[in-house]
């Protein structure tokens, strides 16, 4: 079943025209590593040599997390200097996402959550990712608040989607199958705080134009979602875990469920272009996408 949808979902791709070739894969590579170790660097000189260690980790989480950042902000009006600080809090937030699904992963106890730039000690003696949550989480918020803070009511609203975001993550790993709205939730909201800091230090600032963003970036974080049920349907079926699949599969064929999710990647990226984001980074999203698939390097952090 997982091969069979994977192909599916492969085929419709391909038919949607959502394909990545080997160059593109290599220059969407090439700017995560590039990313990945800037943005590790100058972690490294803020926490210590404790973190050195855990190098390739980091990269790989800063570098998807940075370059996913740059694709779903590249229409927002915003500064040069404010579009790099932008893929840098991207990085933040996909590592730390990541660190916190690691920890309810391995049926610890969930960690705490720190959603403000208050100083914290790094781990003293290095430790795995998750043991710098804390100092991530702390560097995240330090750079948001470093943004030039042109819109107050949307800074306040991002305090209240990471919360709901992380309620979200524990929420899904509860025993009782995930309800639509967690579901959604856990999906949809890491992607909206990938692009909704953008809006802070936008300038000009219209509202039909924030709103119309915000809702692309949801359509592109259930559309993530959908692809990540599809991989994992084997594994979810395996562990007893029923996804969203399977609750569609009720009503409707497989192979027009991976029709549908096919086509929901086509519009994304159609509205995409609408909004004129620059061509170079317009391979980012089927790259990620493929990777995903083809359970490849880039798929880290999502």
């Amino acid at each position: 079943m997982h091969l069979d949808l994977s192909r599916a979902l492969a085929g419709e791709l391909t038919a949607a025209g959502v394909i990545a070739d080997n160059d593109q894969k290599n220059f969407v590579s090439a700017r995560i590593s590039w990313r990945g170790t800037k943005l590790f660097e100058d972690l490294e000189s803020e926490f210590g040599e404790g973190v050195t260690e855990l190098r390739e980790q980091f990269v790989s989480g800063l570098g998807m997390g940075a370059v996913a950042a740059e694709f779903v902000t590249a229409p927002v009006p915003v500064t040069p200097a404010c579009r790099r600080a932008l893929a840098d809090l991207g990085g933040l937030l996909i590592l730390s996402v990541t660190a916190f699904d690691r920890v309810l992963d391995s049926g610890r106890p969930p960690p705490e959550v720190r959603y403000s730039a208050t100083p914290v000690s790094p781990p003293v003696h290095g430790g795995p990712l998750e043991a710098w949550l804390p100092s991530i989480q702390t560097e995240y918020f330090r750079r948001l608040d470093r943004l030039p803070q042109r819109q107050p009511a949307i800074r306040t609203l991002a305090d209240s989607i990471m919360r709901r975001m992380y309620a979200a993550e524990l929420g899904s790993v509860s025993p009782q199958p995930a309800s639509r709205s967690t579901w959604w939730r856990k999906n949809v909201l890491p992607i909206v705080m990938l692009g909704l800091p953008a809006w802070i230090a936008a300038d000009p600032f219209h509202s039909s134009s924030f709103f119309r963003h915000l809702m692309w970036l949801a359509r592109l974080g259930e559309f993530f979602g959908w692809v990540d049920d599809c991989v994992d349907h084997a594994e979810d079926v395996i562990l007893g875990q029923a996804n969203r699949i399977d609750f569609r599969l009720r009503s409707t064929s497989r192979g027009h469920l991976v029709h549908w999710i096919a086509a929901q990647g086509k519009r994304v990226l159609a509205q995409w272009d609408l909004a004129s984001g620059p061509p170079a980074l317009r391979s980012t999203f089927a790259v990620i996408v493929w990777s995903w698939i083809e359970n490849q390097p880039a798929r880290a952090g999502f």
